[in-house]
């Protein structure tokens, strides 16, 4: 179980990292934001960043600490532990299909933003597959108490 949350906080690290890239590049957010929206005023402008900005860093800080703090979890074995990751685990999956919008924020950085999303994605696909597949995986998260008697 261990390689899981190992891998869990990798994703989490990652979106430490989208963080810092987004508070280093607000510039280039509202660069953009000011060529794909031309005769926009300073404020519209400004409001627009703001509103991009922080609609990219919630969903980071969030993940950044729910993600640890439920894979920290699985130490219990409750099976509902890796059920609640499996499902964070698969939003974040869903959440690589906002790459086109990404990219058209981030324009010049393409290649870094794709790189980042592709090293997520196997560390997501990792977590996943250890939760799920191995043999021991599922021995540790078996039940402990029996199931009920047919009535």
């Amino acid at each position: 179980m261990n390689r899981a949350i190992v891998a869990t906080y990798v994703v989490a690290a990652v979106h430490v990292a989208a963080l810092v890239l987004i508070a280093r590049h607000v510039s280039v957010i509202r660069d953009a934001l000011a060529a794909a929206h031309p005769g926009v005023t300073t404020a519209q402008l400004a409001a627009l960043t703001r509103s991009q900005v922080l609609s990219s860093v919630v969903p980071h800080v969030v993940l950044a600490v729910v993600l640890p703090w439920r894979a920290n979890r699985l130490r219990s074995a409750r099976p509902r532990s890796r059920t609640i990751l499996t499902v964070l685990l698969a939003l974040q999956l869903a959440a690589h299909a906002t790459l086109p919008m990404v990219l058209a924020v981030l324009p010049g950085y393409a290649a870094w933003v794709i790189a980042v999303q592709g090293f997520s994605l196997a560390f997501e696909i990792a977590a996943l597959w250890l939760l799920w597949v191995p043999a021991p995986a599922r021995a540790f998260f078996r039940p402990t108490h029996p199931a009920p008697a047919p009535a």
